[in-house]
């Protein structure tokens, strides 16, 4: 983390190191509001930075604040509508919101676009929507 701290103090526009930091933060220590923090300084800095955007979802949801993370991934969505990966995300905030509905459809253009769901998780999904 020291190391971080230095290289920042020293080129505190290089949004790679708030990346990293972030990832330490959320992945490492568990600490979600200063990953998010840092996450969103590399939006501010690189607004459509792909990793940013989702590392803030992930944090988001893992610190509970689903609805959040939901807008989050809308916003990635709009920069990039064909990542699957971000359509899975969304799915699980969904799911965790118990919206199931959204959560279903969202996994299925997940799978559309490649991503390998568990198909227990989306079949029980489906039938919380009742669909």
């Amino acid at each position: 983390l020291a190391n971080f701290e230095k290289c920042i103090s020293m080129r505190p526009n290089h949004a790679t190191y708030y990346l990293r930091r972030g990832v330490m933060f959320t992945d490492v220590m568990g600490r979600y509001e200063e990953g998010i923090r840092d996450f969103r300084k590399v939006l501010e800095l690189k607004p459509n930075h792909m990793d940013a955007g989702i590392n803030t979802g992930v944090a988001l949801y893992k610190s509970g604040r689903n609805q959040e993370a939901i807008k989050q991934y809308n916003n990635m969505l709009e920069a990039f509508p064909d990542q699957g990966r971000v359509y899975f995300l969304r799915a699980l905030a969904y799911a965790a919101s118990n919206q199931f509905k959204l959560a279903y459809q969202d996994s299925q253009v997940a799978m559309s676009r490649g991503i390998n769901m568990d198909q227990t998780l989306v079949q029980g999904w489906k039938q919380s929507a009742g669909l």
